[in-house]
């Protein structure tokens, strides 16, 4: 990294619906101000029709820093709550992987008892 350098950390909910270029013209808005410009990812994130959980860690060299002894100047998050349901598939893998095994024990259990 260099001085003035900075790093975006962010979940598919974010990078999945903003395009780089939109990324880009947003970060270059906020230059210095790291908080805004995750504000303003977010919230293109959401009117691009992101649903889901969006998070943003955006983590700044300060300019005039030559090395990274010191913390990052800046952090940044926002999440929105998730507002979707797990999918049925998720429901019925975790009842095979989770009941069933449980189930067949159970029964194993009750048929060996005298």
């Amino acid at each position: 990294m260099q001085p003035g350098d900075e790093i975006l950390l962010c979940s598919d909910g974010l990078h999945g619906r903003v395009s780089e270029a939109e990324l880009t013209q947003i970060m270059l808005e906020h230059i210095g101000y790291p908080q805004d410009a995750v504000d303003d990812l977010v919230e293109k994130a959401v009117a691009n029709g992101e649903r889901d959980d969006i998070t943003a860690v955006l983590m700044a060299l300060p300019p005039g820093r030559k090395d990274l002894t010191m913390p990052v100047s800046a952090i940044a998050f926002d999440s929105l709550p998730n507002t979707t349901k797990m999918p049925r598939s998720r429901i019925w893998w975790l009842l095979l992987l989770v009941v069933a095994p449980a189930l067949f024990f159970l029964a194993q259990y009750l048929i060996n008892q005298p």
